[in-house]
C-alpha cells in the first residue's frame, strides 16, 4: 500500500502529458528571429495546463499521504525503536522527503511521457511541422514545470507522512476496543477558524453568483483575485473539514445496513450469521483506517460519478442542439454588407412570413434582428464581417419547440442570454446578456429580452429547419431556396445559410486515454483500502476467536465489514458525485451574470437528472465489491486458521492496536 503513491503520481503526469500533447498539438509555434522564440497561443494555455497539474498533484499528493500514513505501520515501529535508540527524528523526516521527491519526480516524468505519446498517437494530432523545434521546446517548457510539481508534491506528501508518524504520542494498550481519540487544545479553535474561513468564501462566492464583483471587460482584474481567494478558502475549508465526517457518517450508514439485514433476516424466520452481526459491530466500532477507508472510497466513486456525468450531460445537451445545426434565415438585410447599430427596422411582408410559416417543408420561426455597437461586450458569434458590432436575431423560444422536444431549453435559453461560441456575462447597451456555450448556433436572444431593451423588433427575417431531417445540407438548402421562391420572397431579401457538427470523436478518445487509468486506479485503491482496514481485523479477530467466536463466523467478518462499507460507499459516491455535477454542469445556476429564474433553473435541473450516468459509478463500485470481497475472503480465511496467540502477535508486528 505505500508504493500506491508513486502510482499517483505517475497518473498525475499522465494527465500533465495530456493537457500538454492536446497544446502542443493546436499551437502555432513561429521563429520570428534565430535569437527568440515566439509561441503562437495566449498563456492562459499554459496557466490551463499548470492549474492542471497541480490539481493532480494536489490530489496525488493528499491520498499519497493518507496511503503512506496507512502502509508504514511496520516501518513506523521499527523508526520509534531507532528514535529510542538515539536517532534522530529529523533526519528520519529528511530521508523521507528526498524519497518523495525522487518518486515525484520520476513518477511525473514517466507519466508526462506516456501521455504526450498517447496524445500524438492520435490520428489526428501532429507536431506542428513549420517549427518542430520550437514545438518541441514548448512541450520541454510544460514538462520540466510539471515535473517539478509532482516532485514538490510527493517530498511534502512523504515528509508530512514521515512527521505524522514519527511525532510524540502517547503509547496506547492493545485492547479490542480502541480508546477515543483525543483532540488537541487547539482542535476547537483550527475547526472554527476553518468554518470562519469556508463561511467567508462561500459568503464571496454567493454575492459575486448574485452580483458579479468582475466585469466581464476585465475578469481578470483585483476583484477576480478576490473570487479567486474565496474559492480557494471554500475549498481548503471543505478539505479538511468534510473527510472524516464523511466517512464516519458512511461507515456508520454502513453498521446500520448490516445489522438492518440481520434484523430482517431475523423477522423472516430465518437465523443471521454470527459472522453477520460481527461484522457490522466492527463496522460500528470507531477507527481512524475505517473512516480513512470509507472517506476515500467515497471519494473515488463520486470522482467517476462526477465525471462520467459531466461529460453525459455534455453529449445529452449536444444532443438537443444538434437539430438546430442545420438552419436557413431570410432576411431583409444583406449579410455582407455593413448593418448599423440597433434593431433593423425594415419588415418582411406578412404574406411572405405567413407562407413560410404555413409550408409542411420546414418548421419555421419569425425573428427580428439587433445589431451591436463596438462599445457593446462581445457576443462571440457574429454572422457578418463589416459591421462594426455583431448580429443577433430575436425569436420567441415557444417558435423553437417544433425543432426539438425541449427547443433550447437544456442549454439555459430563457430571457436575458444569448447563444454563442463563448460563455460568460456581457453587456448591450444598458441591458445585461449572457451567453450561453453553443456549437452551431448563430446568436439568438428571446423576444421579451429584446424588446424590454430596445423597445418594438419588427419582423426582419424567418428561420427555418428542415422538417424531414436527415437530408444532406445540398439538399437541405436547395429545398429552403424553393420554400422562400414559393413564398413569393423578393431577390431583394438575402438568404443565409448554416451547418454546424458534432465535436469529432477525438475528444472521446482522450476522454478515455485519460479516464481509465484512473478507474483502474481508484479500483486498485478501494481494494487496498478494504485490505487494509481488514488486516485491521486482525487482534479483535484473535481476541473473539479466544472467547470461542467459530471459524466459520470469524471468516465472514472481513467481508461482511468489506462488502458493507463499499456499497455504502458507492451509493453515497455516486449519488454525492452526480448531485455535485449536476450543479456544477447547469448552465446558468452558479454562473455569475446569468439570469437567476426560479421556474427556468428547477426545469434545467431536472432534466440534468434525466441524464445522469449511473452506470459508470455503480458498476466500478460493483466490480471493487466483488475485488474486494476475493481478497478480504482470502484474508478472513488466514487470520481464522492461525491460533489467538499467533494473531496477535502478528497484529503487534504489524502495529494493528
Amino acid at each position: 500500500m505505500k508504493r500506491i503513491p508513486v502510482v499517483l503520481f505517475t497518473f498525475s503526469g499522465v494527465l500533465a502529458g495530456i493537457a500538454t500533447g492536446l497544446v502542443l498539438t493546436s499551437a502555432e509555434v513561429a521563429f520570428p528571429a534565430p535569437a527568440s522564440i515566439e509561441f503562437g497561443y495566449s498563456d492562459t494555455a499554459f496557466v490551463a495546463v499548470l492549474i492542471a497539474g497541480l490539481f493532480a498533484a494536489f490530489v496525488a499528493g493528499v491520498l499519497g499521504y493518507a496511503l503512506r500514513v496507512v502502509g508504514l505501520r511496520h516501518e513506523a515501529a521499527q523508526w520509534r525503536v531507532e528514535m529510542s535508540l538515539g536517532a534522530v527524528r529529523e533526519d528520519l523526516v529528511h530521508a523521507q522527503t528526498w524519497q518523495g521527491a525522487r518518486h515525484g519526480a520520476l513518477a511525473g516524468a514517466g507519466g508526462v511521457t506516456v501521455g504526450l505519446a498517447g496524445v500524438l498517437m492520435l490520428p489526428a494530432s501532429s507536431v506542428p511541422s513549420e517549427n518542430p523545434f520550437g514545438a518541441w521546446m514548448l512541450a520541454l517548457v510544460h514538462g520540466f514545470t510539471l515535473v517539478a510539481i509532482t516532485a514538490v508534491a510527493g517530498s511534502l506528501a512523504y515528509q508530512a507522512a514521515a512527521q505524522r508518524l514519527t511525532a510524540p504520542g502517547r503509547a496506547s494498550a492493545p485492547t479490542l476496543l480502541e480508546p477515543p481519540e483525543e483532540d488537541s487544545p487547539q482542535s476547537p479553535r483550527v475547526t472554527l477558524i476553518l468554518a470562519m474561513m469556508g463561511a467567508a468564501g462561500l459568503g464571496v462566492l454567493s454575492f459575486h453568483r448574485l452580483a458579479p464583483l468582475t466585469a466581464p471587460e476585465d475578469p481578470s482584474s483585483g476583484a477576480g483575485l478576490v473570487v479567486a481567494v474565496a474559492g480557494g478558502l471554500a475549498l481548503v475549508a471543505a478539505y479538511s473539514l468534510l473527510p472524516r465526517p464523511l466517512g464516519y457518517g458512511v461507515q456508520r450508514a454502513a453498521a446500520s445496513a448490516a445489522l438492518g439485514v440481520a434484523a430482517l433476516l431475523e423477522r423472516a424466520g430465518s437465523r443471521p450469521s454470527s459472522g453477520l452481526r460481527l461484522g457490522a459491530q466492527a463496522l460500528s466500532r470507531r477507527s481512524r483506517l475505517r473512516t480513512l477507508a470509507a472517506a476515500l472510497t467515497t471519494l473515488v466513486i463520486a470522482v467517476v460519478a462526477f465525471a462520467s456525468t459531466t461529460s453525459a450531460l455534455s453529449d445529452a445537451r449536444q444532443r438537443a442542439e444538434s437539430p438546430y445545426w442545420t438552419y436557413g434565415v431570410l432576411s431583409t438585410v444583406r449579410w455582407d454588407e455593413a448593418l448599423d447599430p440597433g434593431v433593423v427596422a425594415s419588415r418582411l411582408p406578412d404574406a411572405v412570413v405567413q407562407a413560410i410559416v404555413d409550408d409542411p417543408r420546414v418548421i419555421a420561426a419569425p425573428a427580428g434582428l439587433i445589431v451591436t455597437s463596438e462599445d457593446d461586450g462581445p457576443i462571440d458569434g457574429t454572422v457578418t464581417v463589416t459591421s462594426a458590432g455583431e448580429a443577433m436575431l430575436v425569436v420567441a423560444p415557444e417558435d423553437l419547440a417544433g425543432v426539438g422536444d425541449t427547443g433550447l431549453r437544456p442549454l439555459g435559453f430563457q430571457d436575458g442570454t444569448v447563444t454563442s461560441r463563448g460563455e460568460g456575462a456581457t453587456r448591450v447597451g444598458e441591458a445585461d446578456l449572457y451567453r450561453l456555450r453553443s456549437v452551431g448556433l448563430a446568436p439568438l436572444v428571446t423576444r421579451t429580452w429584446a424588446e424590454a431593451a430596445y423597445g418594438d423588433v419588427p419582423v426582419s427575417s424567418v428561420i427555418v429547419w428542415a422538417a424531414e431531417p436527415g437530408q444532406s445540407a445540398e439538399a437541405t438548402f436547395a429545398m429552403f431556396d424553393d420554400v422562400f421562391a414559393d413564398a413569393g420572397a423578393s431577390l431583394d431579401f438575402h438568404v443565409l445559410g448554416s451547418t454546424g457538427g458534432a465535436s469529432s470523436g477525438e475528444a472521446g478518445i482522450v476522454g478515455w486515454l485519460f479516464g481509465s487509468p484512473f478507474i483502474m486506479l481508484g479500483v486498485g485503491l478501494v481494494i487496498a483500502l478494504a485490505a487494509s482496514s481488514a488486516r485491521e481485523l486482525r487482534r479483535e479477530m484473535a481476541t473473539l476467536a479466544a472467547l470461542g467466536a467459530s471459524p466459520r463466523a470469524l471468516r465472514a467478518v472481513p467481508m461482511v465489514e468489506a462488502g458493507f462499507g463499499i456499497a455504502a460507499a458507492t451509493l453515497v459516491g455516486t449519488v454525492s458525485g452526480a448531485f455535485i455535477a449536476t450543479l456544477a454542469s447547469h448552465p446558468t445556476l452558479l454562473k455569475p451574470g446569468a439570469p437567476l429564474d426560479l421556474g427556468e433553473t428547477l426545469w434545467g435541473w431536472a432534466w440534468q437528472w434525466q441524464h445522469v450516468a449511473w452506470g459508470a459509478p455503480l458498476g466500478i463500485g460493483a466490480v471493487s465489491l466483488a475485488l474486494a470481497l476475493l481478497v478480504t475472503a482470502a484474508f478472513g480465511s488466514s487470520m481464522a486458521r492461525g491460533t489467538p496467540a499467533q494473531e496477535i502477535r502478528l497484529a503487534d508486528k504489524e502495529g494493528v492496536r
